[in-house]
């Protein structure tokens, strides 16, 4: 069954449920918290959050980092697999349902006919 929502998930054929939330730390060495649907702060994300922050980076940039680990837990949530028992199949879930999430994305037509924020395929890696 988890095989079958992977798949599901890499074909943008479901989507995530939108749950947990990146919210405002009460301390500055952590500006910023992930926080779980039960409204409890998701301790491993916490301390690799502080060991980013150790390295004098904008607050800002532990919200960014908060919000790509949002996704990914989001992504575990759904699967209930716990972060340390992630695998490749997991990580290639995620960026099939992120592939598909972008692409819907870009819905402003640029000059050139194509969506803005479009990732063209073909100039991949040059």
């Amino acid at each position: 069954m988890v095989e079958d929502v992977r798949r599901a998930l890499m074909e943008g054929k479901c989507s995530l449920p939108e749950v947990g939330v990146v919210a405002a730390g009460t301390t500055g060495d952590l500006p910023f918290v992930l926080v779980d649907a039960d409204g409890c702060e998701v301790g491993p994300v916490s301390a690799y959050l502080r060991d980013l922050m150790l390295g004098d980076v904008s607050p800002l940039t532990c919200r960014s980092y908060g919000f790509g680990l949002l996704r990914w837990h989001r992504l575990l949530w759904f699967l209930q697999i716990s972060w340390d028992k992630a695998t490749e199949a997991e990580v290639a879930a995620l960026v099939g349902w992120l592939a598909g999430w972008l692409a819907g994305c870009g819905k402003h037509a640029t000059h050139s006919g194509s969506a803005s924020g479009m990732v063209h395929l073909h100039l991949r890696g040059r």
